[in-house]
């Protein structure tokens, strides 16, 4: 190649290392603020549907209890008095009452009420329910109502309720509506006739619609349905304020990252030849991170962690090649490694310590590996351990594939070693799949334990967490508790172990042999 071409191919190299991470962070900011605005909108539209279905709950319960004793007279003061004492304990009934045609007889406001004609209905649904909207009362001023009648029985409520929503800013239009006949029922804000169209029959969803971000909701029990949107502007200001702030970081880190592109690409083309290199030289060896019972300090176990420090001295940090490991397969081997390197320290950590226990750390592909359970099996059976005294710690990406998870899951336990969820919060996994596997602990992440006694947009995530693993009785043990403060906070919402530097830093199982049941100074 000629110096003129290499010349311009080194400025097109440049031009996109600038211009990649400024594209690349307006298209994020764009991805994570619709997806914000989608999620705001849909909390809007859920909780209009929730008031919606509350309500519809207790009109058709209005009519059940009125309907049910066919010998007391509609009129009767015994019926009167039990039309009070339903509408006293349903929050959006405003009265109930019985109906003769189109006019209200008598009602939980008494008989005098009588006589009240509430004119023919806007509408009657295939399921025989007959809706009036805006019906004035003459007790109620200019404020209107809805009446809903079915079987000779009445409901009169105040949907607005439906729609009172907590929202972030006043330009949000929530509307509640019937699905089948677009009919709608109480709205606040600009609600356009074409979102009914594109929401009927579709269930749960969003989209965009020129200037607005709108989602719907609809029950799968009533004929109801919900629309919330505000304009797309919020979005918009965000994503400019994102990419402004990108644009001088791209300019500012143009030439690192051209060079750290480079240097990152060498070293991954070679990478995978020099970790087997490791392996055949055992270049790796374990160090042990002490896990602490809160409750006294005392040291019950300890997280064993990989290192590698080569035949230079070279140190290899994890984040550098674990990941290179299980693209290429490695991981396996190593993994192999790991378990043949406790083998030989756990047999005395045990005979010392009956009770201690080792967590190791499994890969993603570790726990889709049905060989995995084989290998931990004998290293159960060989170094004689006991129902407690191993436990494997896998990350919520360990949940991708289920199905396979949940059969090496359940053959781990079933060879006595126990589960641990790692990095708690920081993937992706709901509560309903963790539901789905039979775990013993929970890790608390050191990014939350960090924010304790902060002001951090995380920081109370810790007592979300903790109730998360209340909820599915789940051993807790927080991660990287380096002061006092944390230590006494986490001890207070009932975080029952925890690790970090201020109990000890990793060490070597000779140390850890050490200082085993010795509370730090």
């Amino acid at each position: 190649m000629k110096r003129g071409s290499i010349t311009v191919a080194s400025y097109l190299a440049i031009a996109l290392a600038i211009v990649a991470p400024i594209t690349l962070a307006i298209l994020v900011a764009y991805e994570r603020g619709l997806e914000s605005a989608f999620d705001r909108a849909a909390r809007y539209a859920q909780d209009a549907l929730t008031r919606s279905e509350t309500i519809a709950d207790q009109t058709f319960g209005a009519f059940a209890e009125l309907g049910a004793d066919k010998q007391i007279a509609p009129c009767s003061e015994a019926n009167i008095q039990k039309m009070r004492t339903f509408v006293l304990a349903r929050r959006y009934l405003k009265t109930v009452g019985s109906m003769a045609g189109n006019w209200l007889v008598c009602s939980s406001l008494g008989e005098d009420m009588g006589g009240l004609y509430l004119g023919p209905p806007d509408i009657v649904l295939p399921t025989g329910l007959q809706v009036r909207k805006d019906v004035r009362l003459p007790f109620a001023g200019e404020e209107t109502f809805q009446v809903f009648a079915r079987g000779g029985f009445v409901a009169i409520v105040d949907l607005e309720q439906a729609v009172d929503v907590t929202v972030a800013s006043g330009d949000v239009s929530i509307v509640a509506f019937v699905p089948s006949v677009g009919l709608p029922m109480a709205a606040v804000g600009s609600i356009r006739p074409e979102w009914f169209e594109r929401s009927r029959d579709q269930g749960n969803g969003f989209f965009i619609d020129s200037d607005h971000v709108v989602a719907f909701s609809s029950s799968d029990r009533f004929d109801l349905g919900t629309i919330a949107a505000f304009p797309t502007v919020h979005l918009r200001d965000e994503v400019i304020a994102t990419a402004w702030l990108a644009i001088p970081l791209g300019f500012f880190g143009a030439s690192l990252l051209a060079y750290a592109v480079f240097q990152l690409a060498k070293t991954q083309v070679s990478l995978p030849s020099v970790i087997k290199a490791a392996l055949r030289n055992k270049e790796f060896h374990l160090e042990y991170q002490p896990i602490v019972d809160l409750s006294d300090r005392k040291w019950v176990g300890a997280e064993v962690l990989l290192r590698w420090q080569r035949a230079d001295g070279e140190i290899m940090r994890p984040e550098t090649f674990i990941s290179v490991a299980e693209e290429t397969g490695l991981i396996r081997r190593i993994t192999a490694r790991v378990i043949e390197l406790v083998e030989k320290d756990a047999g005395t950590l045990f005979a010392a310590n009956p009770e201690f226990r080792l967590s190791i750390n499994l890969s993603a592909s570790d726990l889709q590996d049905e060989c995995t359970p084989g290998l931990l099996s004998r290293l159960v059976k060989s170094t004689k351990a006991g129902p407690s005294n191993f436990v494997v710690e896998a990350t919520e990406r360990s949940f991708a594939d289920p199905d396979i998870a949940s059969k090496v899951y359940r053959e781990l336990r079933e060879a006595g070693i126990r589960i641990a969820i790692d990095d708690f919060g920081t993937g992706y996994s709901s509560l309903s799949s963790l539901e789905k596997f039979d775990l013993d602990f929970l890790k608390i992440d050191k990014t939350f334990i960090d924010t304790i006694g902060t002001d951090a947009a995380t920081g109370h995530v810790i007592p979300h967490i903790v109730e998360i693993a209340k909820s599915l009785n789940l051993i807790m043990i927080a991660e990287g508790v380096e002061t006092e403060p944390q230590l006494e906070f986490l001890r207070g919402l009932g975080v029952q172990y925890a690790q970090g530097w201020l109990f000890g830093k990793p060490m070597g199982v000779d140390e850890l042999q050490r200082r085993m049941g010795v509370a730090p100074s």
